[in-house]
């Protein structure tokens, strides 16, 4: 009886206009939304965007999320322009696909009545991605991710842990789909009530409640740390002004 079905970053490999009759057609005959992880490419065909939707029953589809942390040297090289100025050269290298596109905004769609923000593997280590998209209406969090160059290391745990610390900050059900694991369901008090093995086959079913209220973390974010932080620096300064200086002396009492 699921209502929404998840899917992973990397789930559909090809532009998602390809793809979608397929992907609408299913979502009609079960009656349920699809949340997937899409590749959009750019109108010039020179670039592409890592993105999240959803397909509804009806066939329409939601505004687009675009990826707003993406991973130097693994989805673009820094600099690359000015790289390639100053080395000719490295314009002329094989460097693989590079040209992902950085999103700009937080971006809000319903599912099931749910107001859903969303976060793209190396969004969720970020807290102020999370932060945001709650402050702009979103009343639960997912993540879609593809941790497959993790394999079974310790890697995909770490990363699993900083979506329960995005859901403890703004106590928010996380839903996270990864596509080789680990896949979790996370309370707003960061407790993983299920999840999936690395590199197993799986599904999780789950259900989660929509949260409206804003925690004091999701509000200010770090400035209490960074008032604490300055309070430490005064004080410390206080008592070094205050601090009379002392000057060594010798045994005969003369100043060194």
């Amino acid at each position: 009886g699921a209502q929404v079905v998840i899917m992973p970053e990397s789930a559909i490999p090809k532009d998602f206009r390809f793809i979608y009759k397929s992907l609408a057609d299913v979502a009609l005959s079960k009656d349920i939304t699809i949340i997937a992880g899409v590749i959009m490419d750019t109108e010039d065909g020179k670039g592409t965007y890592n993105s999240v939707l959803a397909i509804y029953p009806d066939g329409s589809v939601s505004e687009r999320y675009d990826k707003r942390h993406i991973v130097p040297f693994g989805e673009y090289i820094p600099y690359r322009e000015f790289l390639e100025s100053v080395l000719p050269f490295v314009g002329e290298l094989n460097l693989g696909d590079f040209t992902t596109i950085q999103g700009d905004d937080t971006v809000i769609f319903k599912v099931d009545g749910i107001k859903n923000g969303s976060m793209i593997c190396f969004d969720s280590i970020f807290d102020v991605l999370a932060r945001n998209s709650v402050n702009d209406g979103a009343e639960l969090l997912t993540v879609v991710t593809n941790d497959s160059w993790f394999r079974d290391s310790v890697g995909i745990a770490q990363h699993l842990n900083h979506s329960v610390l995005r859901a403890i900050e703004n106590r928010r059900y996380i839903i996270r789909a990864a596509n080789t694991g680990i896949s979790a369901y996370i309370t707003p008090k960061g407790d993983i009530i299920s999840k999936t093995a690395p590199l197993v086959e799986d599904i999780i079913y789950c259900e989660v409640f929509a949260i409206q209220n804003r925690t004091l973390y999701t509000i200010t974010g770090n400035i209490i740390l960074v008032l604490a932080g300055l309070f430490y620096v005064f004080i410390i300064g206080l008592k070094l002004i205050k601090k009379p200086w002392r000057r060594k002396c010798d045994a005969d009492g003369k100043i060194v």
